[in-house]
């Protein structure tokens, strides 16, 4: 068996379609954990799935009503710059998981 560990980061269009790919993998005997947004733990949760979210609720709604997270010039630089701030904290999760056992990380 492969051991993956799945790292999306973002919205619901990031994130959904993670876990479609953790319960098939997990369906056919791989070991999987996700490491996302707190916000969508529950929902992972529901569908059987390991998860550890990062974050809270109330960070994730913050960051995604953020009026510059729509807005057509500003929405790149808005998301990457959160994007960097999470990223320590992707990594320190992972690592938390021992990805030296992992055999497959995909962010």
């Amino acid at each position: 068996m492969t051991r993956f560990i799945l790292m999306p980061f973002g919205s619901a269009g990031d994130v959904f379609p993670f876990l479609w790919i953790a319960r098939l993998l997990t369906r056919a005997g791989h070991p999987v954990t996700l490491i996302g947004p707190a916000y969508f733990a529950e929902a992972a949760h529901r569908a059987g799935l390991d998860y550890l979210g990062l974050g809270t609720n109330d960070d994730f709604l913050r960051i995604a009503s953020h009026p510059d997270l729509w807005h057509p010039l500003r929405a790149g630089p808005y998301v990457f710059a959160h994007a960097a701030k999470a990223f320590p904290d992707y990594c320190q999760a992972a690592d938390t998981l021992n990805p030296t056992r992992a055999d497959v990380v995909v962010c």
